[in-house]
């Protein structure tokens, strides 16, 4: 009998059953194939189970009735051989968990809600391992921030990840890869160190800036600027006492705190406007406070912020992103989101004009010489004409000193002083000096009662004053002692007279310190060292001794005044002013300026009385900001309608004395010379900083003039009085164009202005030649040059950074601010008083609110405030139209908006001495004075260099920027060095161009290889190559190689074939330099290897793929997962087609691909929710709600074909065969046997025959060997069937037939069956026995009834009496639910051939 040998050893579906060799299987289940590692290659076994992982004690999933939990993403660090996998919970207890095989059990790395994840969630990380053995574990979905966690802390244990007690947004400060730097600006404040010796910041500014440091070596971006630091004093420069300006010696700098992973913070500065930063401070930040503070005093050499960070405005870590991978030392992004939207923000802007600044003498008493006992001794300070508040923050300078010529101690009781060796009746204490100089910071809006009180406050205290010995003081001894040293004297006990705006202070000696500087004895013979007194008297006027300060008198310690200061920044006026807002994430990422259009300030000229001062901006923000932001930010284009102003006194003006032969455009000339030019001039007299070249289109503009009886006229402020500038030239002799009447060297040399005779009257040449002219009238004017408008506007920070608010209530977010809508208030009728149009309020109230306000008798709704004004009580503001009386306030209809109020703008206000000519004389260069004037100028002081402002960090308006899904780019971090303490993997620098745009036609990017020197770049509809650190260059012969690159990201070169991953990155598998994947679309699954990119799914299984993907696309995206990994045992890439969630049907499958022999050899009846091996084995990832387990590891020591805890009726090993040797023979298929060491169950059949089951415990074995006959079809056999003929009797018992049936074999037993229409039914009946030649007798409950005539059959058993199978092939499925090992190492046939064949076929 021939036997067709079977051996199979891979998967066909693809080819006709006639075609499929002895060696092909047309369907396989929970088999291996294995290879020769054994020397049992080739050989049939039945597949390893796989056994749960256990979690660590109290480490196991949270689970509940309902709750799901999935694994949504796996990675490896094959380094230190660990695991990670990624968790999703319903409930939203999402966990990371490490397994190592070492450990043998799966460890919680870190747990909660704000990893985000979802059931459609695709996890993809990488790893790796720091300096210290630390592994950090990378990981993005695609829809949250990448997230970034150190394994090797969280699994230590203790407070890592910083969460305990935290908001989400705090706990994703440790896990975000984009490390939040500083939001907020630092703060500072002047302050004087008794123990700095020496100050190192005067006659500078400052700004500073922060950043974090992060435990894991991560340094963030850099905050936000912080206002520019200014000296208080030096804004006054040139009226404070010589050293004054040393008091201030150290700046004191408060920084936010960081609640997560943050090990230190950076303090960096700049002086002035340098692009130049310094780190100038570092210290441990501290979790537990809000703030840290740094004392700076510029004492040392400062390391420079490499101008590269400094670029960085903040780190550009994609928003999200679909792939990532670590290559070449940088973290890669694929496919990823970045940037915001531009939004429209609703703003009003209104400019405050405060009053002008003043400066009041500040006297001391008493001046007249007097002998004064020691409760006499007082300091009185005067505080003159104060304004009523101080306009802001301002300086009171004191310097007073206190002399006597000398003060005599009596003691207690007048009695005599013990002095140790000797006795004295008084003491003579010589040329005490108490001086007082000490500049006192006065709050902003504080009164007069409040300045008295701060200034008491600031001066109070003890001091120390010298003796000098130059009174000689006779002892008992006869001895004559001239002492020196010095005493301790309390300056307090301060009392406040406020209506004469006077404060008086006691002079208490407490300590005499008191040494013998030389003295003679009563012949006037110089006393000897030893006989030196060296004494203290402790509480000298407490303890009883009397003191005398003889002839005691108080001076101001500088000749002229004290001041008081409202020095202060200020927007400039008679000029535009532009802004914006910008929002900030909590990452500080922010988007494009959002303009908000352009505010005039008003020229002084154009201002009422009492608003000359500076202008102060008031901005309110309606509506909503996005939800996205975290901070706003007001940003501003300081000088965006200037570029250059200087504003001085002009001493007088010229005109030519040639003659002009245009008079449309005769010259003026200016002379400068009380500004610079002359020995007294000041410039040179005060050592001012000026310098000022003409530009064409430079302007003069006349600020202020005087008319009248000079020096003291009516101060003019002409409106629009300008004058084209033609040039500044210094004039060194007395020549021509410019003569004085009578000749004058000196009035007719140094520098000039020439202007353009604009023919206005008093201002113009007749007058000038006249001598009629104003232009020496006290005149101030401004050098101004306007800027010409560009098309992009760049804005600065100007430390304005406030909160995005998110109104619960409302459910909307909203602008916080200096106020915002959580402002509140106390109802009664004493909120607003109003008085002939002026209310005052002691509420919060805002220029441009919309108040309803009621009293007794009238009611008003949505009155809009203006010229509101802070008063240290509250405000005061202009009420148009409302009646007199006290008024409750109801609502603020416009409470929502966020409102701001800042002096941050493009100019100091401040003041300068102006050289005057005095009595209007222009003739006498010696009758000239100094007059305060205050001005409106860029500096900071005339004294040192310090054109600079609170302008921050750049910024610009983007019309076409938004955000933008970059679907086909690739963006990269700085390199890491791993040596390095530095972790730069966070650093994202816009600025250095870190970015690559691969082919956008052929769809997003999803999936990344590291290939070490190259990336595999897997997009939707393509594969490509591009190398890291190189280039791709291409010979003429067509062949290609590597060259070195600065570039880090290469050209992009594609594989053949239009494939890529769609949205199945879960598909992806590299091993041993090949890359696995499915492209759905196509229905193909690919390999990518040196030989380029194969479909490797046509390796006989391509139907069986284009159904499986065609069925799933038809399931609707986002149902179905093509879940893929690795088993390194047998060398297979498995995939998984799984529908896991949405409705129709469709079947889960399994198949693997053995990548050494390079065909499908086995389908799987696991179906795993993810694949992931290490040490060369594989795991499998699902949940099973029984052992509460997840992780499984497939293993040769577990019970075959169990899965997931049970073997269940799917889960048994099967081959599929097909017998078909000598295809065009039709044959009989009579038995099989296997060649192996277990029995297989069976089943066979043919095109349209089917036999019965065979269970493997009928299998006989022989000689090795497992035999059993192939059962008779069941499907279409008619060997069974006996026709007995018509039935001519039918008893309770029998049956008579026409025919005789002794000739019949049909089996006792047999069914009787009955022709009905053409096709045998059965009766219930069956043959029990034979009656004679024409009769039998039956048994059984009949179904139908037999009658005469009826035609009757006997069916006996298929097996038995059925047909052989009989076809050119038959299809035999072996089956095995075996748990312990089993192997085949061939499947036999025996046939025969078909003897109903036409033979000449053959």
């Amino acid at each position: 009998m021939p036997i067709d040998k079977l051996v199979p050893r891979y998967i066909n579906r693809d080819d006709d059953y006639l075609l499929v060799k002895s060696t092909e299987m047309i369907d396989a289940l929970n088999v291996h194939v294995s290879d020769d590692k054994d020397g049992n290659a080739g050989v049939i076994k039945n597949a390893w189970g796989n056994t749960s992982i256990p979690f660590a004690t109290g480490d196991g999933l949270t689970t509940g009735a309902g709750v799901v939990n999935r694994v949504v993403g796996t990675a490896v660090n094959s380094q230190k051989g660990e695991v990670f996998f990624f968790v999703y919970n319903s409930d939203g207890d999402h966990s990371i968990y490490m397994y190592t095989t070492e450990s043998g059990e799966a460890v919680l790395v870190y747990r909660d809600s704000v990893l985000g994840f979802t059931l459609d969630t695709f996890v993809i990380a990488d790893c790796i391992v720091k300096e210290n053995n630390d592994t950090l574990l990378y990981f993005t979905d695609g829809v949250n921030a990448p997230m970034k966690i150190n394994a090797t802390k969280a699994l230590l244990g203790g407070s890592y990840p910083y969460s305990s007690g935290y908001t989400d947004d705090e706990k994703l400060y440790s896990l975000t890869v984009c490390k939040t730097p500083p939001l907020d600006a630092p703060t500072f404040e002047y302050l004087h160190d008794s123990s700095v010796l020496y100050s190192n910041i005067k006659n500078r500014t400052y700004q500073f800036a922060y950043q974090y440091v992060y435990e894991d070596g991560e340094v963030s971006a850099i905050s936000p600027y912080s206002t520019l630091a200014v000296n208080p004093l030096q804004q006054v420069d040139g009226y404070l006492p010589t050293g004054s300006l040393d008091y201030f010696n150290k700046i004191q700098v408060t920084v936010d705190t960081n609640k997560g992973d943050v090990s230190k913070i950076r303090l960096i500065a700049r002086q002035g406007s340098s692009t130049t930063f310094y780190v100038v401070g570092e210290q441990n930040n501290n979790r537990g406070v809000s703030t840290l503070t740094f004392d700076f005093i510029n004492d040392k050499n400062y390391n420079i912020v490499p101008n590269y960070d400094l670029l960085k405005m903040y780190d550009n870590v994609p928003l999200s992103a679909n792939s990532l991978s670590i290559v070449g030392n940088r973290l890669v992004f694929g496919g990823y989101t970045e940037f915001y939207d531009n939004h429209t923000v609703t703003a009003s802007k209104y400019p405050i004009y405060h009053p002008e600044g003043s400066i009041s003498e500040i006297t001391a008493a008493p001046t007249a010489a007097a002998n004064l006992a020691y409760n006499n001794v007082i300091v009185e300070l005067a505080f003159g004409d104060l304004p009523r508040a101080t306009l802001g923050p301002s300086i009171a300078a004191i310097s007073v000193k206190a002399t006597a010529t000398k003060v005599t101690v009596l003691g207690p009781g007048s009695s005599f002083i013990d002095l140790g060796d000797d006795t004295a009746s008084s003491l003579e204490l010589g040329l005490p000096e108490l001086l007082i100089e000490k500049p006192v910071e006065l709050n902003a809006y504080s009164n007069h009662t409040g300045i008295a009180n701060q200034i008491v406050s600031a001066l109070s205290g003890d001091y120390i004053v010298p003796i000098k010995p130059t009174v000689g003081t006779g002892m008992v001894s006869t001895d004559t002692h001239y002492f020196a040293g010095t005493m301790v004297v309390n300056f307090g006990q301060a009392s406040i007279d406020t209506n004469n705006r006077k404060v008086t202070f006691k002079l208490t000696i407490k300590d005499i310190n008191i040494q013998t500087s030389y003295g003679v004895d009563y012949d006037s013979v110089p006393l000897s060292s030893a006989s030196y007194i060296n004494e203290t008297i402790s509480n000298a006027n407490s303890s009883g001794y009397l003191t005398t300060w003889n002839g005691y008198k108080v001076s101001n310690y500088v000749s002229g005044t004290h001041f008081y200061s409202p020095s202060k920044t200020s927007f400039k006026a008679n000029a535009k002013h532009k802004f914006g807002v910008v929002f900030y994430d909590e990452r500080n990422r922010s988007g494009a300026v959002n303009e908000i259009g352009e505010t005039f300030v008003t020229a002084i000229s154009d201002r009422e009385s009492g608003k000359m001062g500076p202008a102060e901006m008031v901005i309110r923000l309606a509506g909503s900001p996005p939800s996205w932001a975290k901070k706003w930010q007001l940003v501003y284009s300081p000088k965006s309608s200037y570029s250059f102003m200087y504003q001085y006194s002009v001493a007088e003006a010229f005109i030519s004395t040639a003659v002009e032969s245009d008079t449309n455009n005769r010259k003026i000339y200016l002379s400068m010379r009380h500004l610079e030019g002359k020995e007294t001039s000041y410039k040179e007299t005060k050592g001012a900083k000026f310098d000022y070249t003409f530009v064409e289109g430079d302007i003069l503009r006349v600020i202020k003039y005087e008319t009248g009886t000079l020096p003291d006229g009516d101060n003019q402020y002409p409106k629009d009085l300008t004058f084209k500038i033609l040039g500044y030239n210094y004039q060194s002799t007395p020549d021509d164009p410019i003569v004085s009447s009578p000749h004058d060297e000196y009035r007719e040399t140094g520098w000039f202005l020439e202007i353009q005779d604009e023919d206005i009257s008093g201002w113009d040449a007749s007058r000038i030649s006249s001598g009629t002219d104003l232009w020496h009238h006290d005149v101030i004017v401004e050098i101004y040059r306007p800027r010409k408008e560009t098309d992009t506007t760049i804005y600065y920070e100007i430390g304005e950074i406030h909160d995005v608010l998110y109104d619960s209530n409302n459910s909307v977010y909203r602008y916080g601010g200096d106020r915002d809508y959580t402002y509140t208030w106390a109802s009664g009728y004493s909120n607003i008083s109003v008085s002939n149009k002026i209310a005052t309020s002691s509420l919060d109230l805002r220029e441009g609110d919309l108040i309803s306000i009621s009293s007794l008798d009238n009611t008003y709704t949505n009155v809009r405030l203006v010229n509101v004004i802070k008063t240290p009580s509250g405000v005061t503001f202009t009420m148009e139209g409302v009646v007199d009386g006290s008024y409750a306030i109801s609502s603020i209809s416009n409470l929502t908006d966020g409102i701001i109020q800042t002096f941050n703008g493009d100019v100091y206000y401040r003041p300068r001495q102006i050289k005057l000519n005095a009595n209007g004389n222009k003739t006498n260069k010696t009758d000239v004075y100094y007059e305060d004037f205050w001005v409106e100028d860029n500096s900071v002081s005339d004294f040192f260099t310090s054109d600079t402002s609170s302008a921050g960090r750049p910024n610009a308006p983007a019309e076409s920027v938004g955000q933008i899904y970059r679907a086909s780019d690739i963006t990269y971090s700085d390199p890491y060095a791993l040596d390095s303490q530095v972790l730069t993997l966070s650093s994202f620098n816009l600025s250095g161009g870190n970015f690559a745009s691969m082919q956008p036609s052929h769809g997003a990017i999803r999936y990344m290889v590291n290939n070490d020197d190259s990336i595999t770049i897997l997009q939707e509809r393509k594969a490509s190559l591009v190398p890291v650190n190189k280039n791709v260059i291409e010979y003429s012969n067509g062949s290609s190689g590597p060259t070195i690159s600065t570039n880090f990201i290469g050209p992009q070169s594609f594989y053949a074939g239009n494939y890529g991953v769609n949205n199945n990155p879960e598909s992806v598998v590299s091993s041993f330099g090949r890359v696995y994947f499915a492209d759905i679309r196509q229905g193909k699954i690919l390999r990518l290897s040196n030989n380029g990119l194969e479909p490797i799914s046509e390796q006989g299984v391509d139907s069986l793929f284009t159904t499986k993907c065609a069925d799933a696309i038809a399931l609707g995206e986002g149902n179905f997962r093509l879940t893929a990994g690795y088993d390194p045992v047998h060398s297979e890439y498995i995939i998984t087609f799984e529908k896991y969630k949405g409705s129709g049907s469709y079947t889960n499958e399994t198949i693997a691909f053995d990548t050494k022999t390079s065909v499908w050899n086995t389908r799987y009846s696991f179906i795993p929710e993810a694949y992931m091996d290490i040490d060369g084995s594989m795991y499998t990832f699902k949940y099973n709600s029984s052992s509460e387990r997840i992780l499984w590891e497939h293993s040769e020591d577990v019970a075959r074909n169990t899965f997931y805890g049970s073997q269940t009726a799917d889960d048994y090993s099967m081959v599929k065969v097909v017998s078909s040797s000598n295809n065009s023979m039709v044959k009989t298929f009579e038995a099989t046997s296997i060649e192996g060491n277990a029995p297989w169950s069976f089943t066979a059949q043919t095109s349209d025959q089917t036999a019965t089951t065979v269970d493997s415990s009928i299998l006989d074995k022989r000689e090795r060997m497992y035999y059993s006959n192939i059962p008779k079809d069941t499907l279409i056999s008619t060997g069974h069937v006996y026709p007995l003929g018509v039935v001519s009797n039918k008893t309770v018992s029998t049956i008579d037939l026409t025919t005789k049936i002794s000739d019949i074999p049909f089996p006792l037993g047999g069914s009787i069956y009955l022709l009905d229409s053409g096709s045998y039914v059965d009766t219930g009946l069956t043959v029990s026995a034979v009656g004679g030649r024409k009769s039998i007798t039956f048994s059984g409950t009949p179904t139908q009834t037999i009658n005469v005539g009826d035609e009757i059959a006997v069916y006996g058993d298929t097996n038995v009496d059925g047909d052989k199978l009989r076809d050119a092939y038959a299809v035999i499925e072996y089956k095995s639910t075996a748990t312990t090992p089993i192997e085949a190492y061939a499947f036999n046939t025996y046939y025969n051939r078909s003897m109903l064949h036409n033979e000449l076929v053959n």
